[in-house]
């Protein structure tokens, strides 16, 4: 009790004296997820407005990051079981392969990009949580959009993604 005085007593002073500040802690890293690329923004610009054209709308937010060889990423994914699903991965240049693959909650693989695209397409069975797995070929930046929309339309996702 004693020392609570003490310490109370102290306060005053202390502030009538003035106290050195703190120094500012060091800003911290900007995360991966943080950077951005004008051109890899504008590759998955492209790949919107074609899948757009196609009856697809933007669903969630872009998932971003940067992988180094053989490196991996993983990001989880809510998706609805009544319609269909693109994700199309834009990347800087000396990212040469990226990979894509849907994983249940389970962990079961339910959706995989074909070699050499960078994109899939899913229509998921029912609602819930899925974790997107991205595996990289040389190192640098990505930005993953997903979109929903019809079912029935077709074409060539590597049509959408150019390398």
């Amino acid at each position: 009790m004693r020392l609570v005085r003490l310490a109370l007593l102290g306060l005053p002073l202390v502030v009538a004296l003035g106290c050195p500040e703190a120094p500012d802690a060091p800003a911290a890293a900007p995360r991966a997820d943080e950077f951005r690329s004008a051109a890899v923004d504008t590759q998955l610009d492209e790949v919107t407005s074609a899948l757009e054209r196609r009856g697809f709308r933007v669903e969630g937010e872009t998932f971003r990051g940067f992988l180094v060889e053989h490196g991996g990423d993983v990001h989880e994914l809510r998706a609805r079981g009544d319609g269909c699903y693109v994700l199309a991965a834009s990347s800087s240049t000396a990212l040469r392969e990226l990979s894509l693959r849907i994983h249940d909650a389970e962990g079961a693989e339910v959706a995989r990009s074909e070699e050499g695209v960078s994109a899939l397409r899913w229509c998921p069975s029912r609602s819930g949580t899925y974790y997107l797995a991205l595996d990289a070929r040389g190192a640098g930046l990505y930005a993953v959009g997903a979109f929903r929309g019809p079912s029935g339309v077709s074409f060539a996702l590597d049509e959408l993604v150019r390398r």
